[in-house]
């Protein structure tokens, strides 16, 4: 029989992802509290066909990554989100009325790493690429046998477009396998002439209609709910940490990051504030215009605006919020203090974008860089994971999201910067940083 549940704490869960590395693989205990349930369980298959076929009855995800137990028969899904596992799970009952479904109240997920989360945000990555044109002389297996070095391939599809072209769609089991893929394959000579892109999986029905509808209006706005607030009228010019501390004082921040964005103009006399929901946004139109001029004493006045196509938070965006992103990274692990400092981490991390402040607590060896956009920490992220030999002064260290506040984001494994002594033993060992890592660098640039 069928069965689905969402898994408590299990003391084997580390071993379920071989293909991935430990780093992958660790879960959390949190107390007091249930985090979101974004894994669910399904016993009872057997065979990697039989998985295929589920995903293509149900459709509803999009998934972060699968393992796959044939021995056990039971699959191990894991969500962008836990309102996506739980649809799953209900949606399978439907399908399969003879599927067991339990609800564990367990307090355990698998962490995902930072680097996932950051090609979710900024390449709207998925667990599928496509490959187009298909180079000639591809089958569908021999292309999962080649493609199988970045992880396991649940699927692949050949589509012929006529009889002299095709394209390929190669579904992983996890994004970051599909990640890598991506950013590999385009600098193969196997693939000259190929455009390697992600694209929706076939369970994330929500963003192939939200692209469609984007093809059919490319001039109307996605939603008519306002996620910009305007601040202007301000009697002298105000910080940009002035203005964060009002949002911070006046949202929630349980649900994540707050903000997509904020941008300074006229000296300091006028911001716009992007926000990552539209609640939030009202909540902090509301609370300002009732407490000024306690709130500011520069006064101002604060309004909703019409969205704009290019301020709407977009979908990958909000995703990654879901995951854990935020706009301020952690550095954890300083050791050469000697190599870091304010302006040597301002060098190295404002070439992705506007930072807002840089905060250094040597006490406890670490940093934290508050960027003006989410996009902005994203980008870093993915550089530091892909060519961290450019950041040997910051060798041993870890990289991740975390809070307004600086505290750590338990669920998201952080990127680590090799030691000294890694670094000098892969390079005598021949072991190169990443395939084209510079060329790539520039791949991410262009994303």
């Amino acid at each position: 029989m069928l069965s689905v549940h969402f898994p408590a704490c299990r003391s084997r869960f580390s071993s379920l992802f071989p293909q991935l590395g430990a780093r992958f693989l660790a879960t959390e205990v949190t107390s007091g509290r249930q985090i979101d349930r974004r894994t669910i369980l399904v016993h009872g298959v057997s065979t990697p066909n039989q998985l295929s076929d589920l995903l293509d009855q149900v459709r509803v995800g999009p998934l972060e990554s699968i393992c796959h137990e044939s021995s056990a028969e039971r699959a191990f899904l894991s969500f962008l989100d836990a309102n996506s596992a739980g649809k799953f799970a209900s949606r399978l009952m439907r399908v399969k009325p003879e599927a067991n479904v339990r609800n564990y109240i367990g307090e355990n997920s698998h962490k995902v790493a930072a680097e996932v989360i950051a090609a979710v945000g900024s390449r709207q990555a998925s667990r599928c690429i496509v490959i187009n044109p298909m180079p000639k002389g591809i089958t569908e297996d021999s292309l999962k046998q080649e493609l199988s070095r970045f992880g396991e391939v649940e699927k692949v599809e050949i589509i012929r477009k006529s009889e002299e072209t095709s394209f390929g769609r190669v579904h992983f089991y996890n994004i970051w396998s599909a990640s890598m893929a991506n950013l590999t394959l385009r600098m193969e000579d196997s693939m000259k002439g190929a455009k390697v892109h992600f694209a929706p999986e076939r369970l994330d029905l929500d963003m192939q209609l939200a692209l469609k509808e984007m093809k059919q209006h490319p001039d109307d706005t996605l939603s008519s709910e306002p996620f910009t607030a305007v601040l202007t009228d301000l009697a002298s010019p105000v910080t940009l940490n002035k203005v964060l501390s009002l949002v911070r004082s006046a949202t929630v921040a349980s649900q994540g990051e707050v903000l997509q964005s904020i941008v300074s103009q006229a000296d300091g006399q006028r911001f716009y504030l992007n926000f990552v929901r539209s609640a939030d946004a009202l909540l902090f139109v509301n609370a300002f215009n009732s407490q000024v001029p306690k709130a500011l004493p520069e006064g101002g006045k604060v309004a909703l605006i019409p969205p704009r196509r290019s301020a709407l938070p977009r979908i990958q965006t909000i995703r990654a919020v879901r995951l854990g992103a935020t706009r301020t990274l952690g550095i954890f692990g300083i050791s050469d203090w000697r190599r870091v400092n304010h302006a040597r981490i301002n060098d190295d991390f404002s070439k992705f974008g506007r930072i807002i402040d840089i905060s250094i607590v040597k006490e406890n060896n670490c940093a934290f860089i508050r960027y003006a956009d989410i996009v902005y920490a994203m980008r870093a992220v993915e550089r530091v994971f892909i060519s961290n030999r450019q950041f040997r002064r910051y060798a041993g260290a870890k990289v991740t999201f975390v809070q307004e506040d600086q505290s750590v984001i338990p669920r998201i494994m952080p990127v680590s910067i090799p030691t000294i002594e890694e670094q000098e033993k892969e390079e005598s060992d021949g072991v190169q940083e990443a395939p084209a890592a510079d060329k790539i660098s520039e791949a991410l640039a262009v994303h």
